[in-house]
């Protein structure tokens, strides 16, 4: 098949529209320009017609796996079903989840760096650091290493009861317990923390505050 015209690329727009000689189109990118040479009056196999639209179908999954991400870091878990939800085959997703590992536009650490340092910063123990790791479909090999940078349990505790509890009576320190739970703090750092400050003096059964 005959390439009749070429049209280039018109800002935003990245791709050439090959017209052939029967009417029908195809798109082309950058690299399968040069590749191969794309030109009027070119014939084309039925092959090449297929790699063609093979290549411009990743060359777009991949702008669109940056516009994702230029959003927000994502981890690959996420960005495979972000593109899966838009049609992408899953040869062509791990096609492009690879590429974007390789030019540095993903790594599922540096996410889960991330999202440790931030709800880390906000006061949030490792239990709830660990359910939002999971969250962003972080692989399990990773938690230990982005989990070093999280300050010691009792940073957090501390801050919060110094900002959250005004009083002192034995059911405010309950409701400061049990706000600690929720943000993921375990019993035992939580106890420690109230001996800390001395709000009790004993503690054998946190059930019993």
């Amino acid at each position: 098949m005959r390439i009749e015209h070429i049209t280039s690329p018109a800002p935003p727009k990245t791709y050439w529209i090959l017209t052939l000689e029967d009417g029908s189109t195809l798109r082309a990118y950058e690299a399968a320009m040069m590749d191969y040479a794309l030109h009027v009056g070119m014939e084309l196999s039925d092959e090449q017609r297929e790699i063609l639209t093979c290549m411009a179908s990743r060359a777009k999954l991949r702008e669109r796996a940056v516009n994702i991400l230029s959003l927000r870091p994502h981890s690959r878990g996420e960005l495979q079903k972000k593109l899966l939800a838009k049609g992408a085959s899953e040869e062509d997703a791990e096609d492009v989840l690879d590429w974007a590992e390789r030019i540095g536009l993903l790594s599922d650490l540096e996410v889960a760096k991330g999202i440790v340092r931030s709800y880390g910063a906000r006061g949030y123990g490792p239990y709830k650091i660990r359910q939002e790791l999971y969250r962003h479909a972080i692989p399990k090999s990773l938690w230990d290493e982005a989990l070093e940078t999280l300050p010691e349990p009792d940073t957090g505790i501390d801050a919060y009861l110094e900002r959250h509890l005004k009083s002192h009576d034995r059911k405010a320190i309950k409701r400061a317990a049990d706000a600690l739970a929720r943000r993921g703090y375990s019993w035992s750092d939580i106890s420690d923390g109230l001996r800390r400050h001395r709000l009790i003096d004993e503690l054998d059964d946190y059930d019993e505050v």
